[in-house]
């Protein structure tokens, strides 16, 4: 009995799934911010997350209870920019700056800053830690928002050279004393 209903339960929530991206308005409000379904860059996993309200669910409790009013805050990845405006909603966008890499998530990311007219401070950088680095380095922008990396993957992706920063020198200018990570795990 318990299978049938998780059989059950499983197709009626495929349903309310394509019945949510079949009907959904164009822009959908998360965590207090505007998002646009339509964009080019919202692939289905990620409509689907923000239409369910669980995009990056795990992220967004992390930051609330970790980062407060007056943090100065250093993001690494952006994405479409649903932990980077929250994070301005908390601290203000004078105490936080994001690093993209990905120049199609920076886009992305900018566009969703625009649309809820918030002026996030962004840099399309790579942030590389020591005292040598390279004035560009070999970046990879996934067709997937989520997967893109410094490492050829196995998943389509096209190949970009990014400017760098050094990572200590953003630290001391910026005074950062909460590092938001939002790298290094492929998907929604």
């Amino acid at each position: 009995m318990k299978n049938t209903l998780r059989v059950i339960n499983s197709v009626r929530y495929k349903l309310n799934d394509e019945f949510r991206l079949r009907f959904h308005r164009r822009y959908v409000r998360y965590q207090g911010n505007k998002f646009d379904l339509s964009h080019p860059r919202s692939i289905r996993p990620l409509k689907l997350a923000l239409l369910r309200g669980t995009y990056e669910g795990r992220e967004i409790e992390l930051i609330k209870r970790h980062v407060n009013r007056g943090d100065k805050v250093l993001e690494l990845g952006s994405c479409a920019g649903v932990t980077s405006l929250l994070i301005a909603d908390i601290v203000g966008v004078e105490n936080h700056l994001v690093f993209e890499p990905d120049s199609r998530n920076y886009e992305f990311s900018l566009y969703h800053f625009k649309l809820n007219s918030k002026n996030v401070r962004i840099k399309k950088s790579l942030l590389l830690s020591g005292n040598d680095i390279p004035e560009s380095f070999e970046f990879y922008s996934g067709d997937n928002p989520s997967a893109s990396s410094v490492l050829l993957q196995d998943h389509p992706s096209r190949r970009e050279i990014v400017g760098t920063d050094q990572f200590e020198r953003v630290i001391a200018f910026e005074n950062s004393k909460v590092l938001v990570l939002d790298i290094g795990r492929r998907g929604i």
